[in-house]
């Protein structure tokens, strides 16, 4: 079942209405993207990059092919226990980097799979 917030969000992103993005906002929301580096705070300032990623997606092909609601449950229970583990065998910093690792693999096999699909029409 999809969050009612997301459900809000497809609809801004259909509809391209900025001011039901900025009723779907708090005041305090707090905007994080690896391309700003840093949190954002408040819904202008949070208004504003969703607003230019919906300039920049603004194409009729464009559509979720994937959603990434929550962190698999699974995984994140197995690393909560076995990261103690590896810190006690490789130490603090060799467990760091391992599981570091074993984050850019799953990325990059999400990449892989990604090139897989026929994104652009010939």
């Amino acid at each position: 079942m999809t969050p009612l917030a997301i459900e809000r969000w497809e609809h801004v992103v259909k509809s391209r209405d900025l001011d039901l993005l900025d009723q779907l906002l708090a005041d305090d929301v707090v905007f994080e993207s690896p391309v700003v580096h840093t949190p954002q705070v408040g819904r202008a300032i949070t208004g504003a990059y969703l607003a230019a990623a919906l300039q920049v997606l603004n194409s009729p092909e464009f559509r979720y092919i994937r959603r990434w609601l929550g962190v698999d449950d699974a995984a994140t229970k197995l690393r909560i226990e076995w990261i103690p583990k590896f810190e006690q065998v490789l130490g603090e910093k060799k467990a760091a980097i391992f599981f570091q690792i074993d984050r850019r693999v799953g990325l990059m096999m999400e990449i892989q799979l990604a090139s897989a699909l026929p994104l652009i029409r010939p």
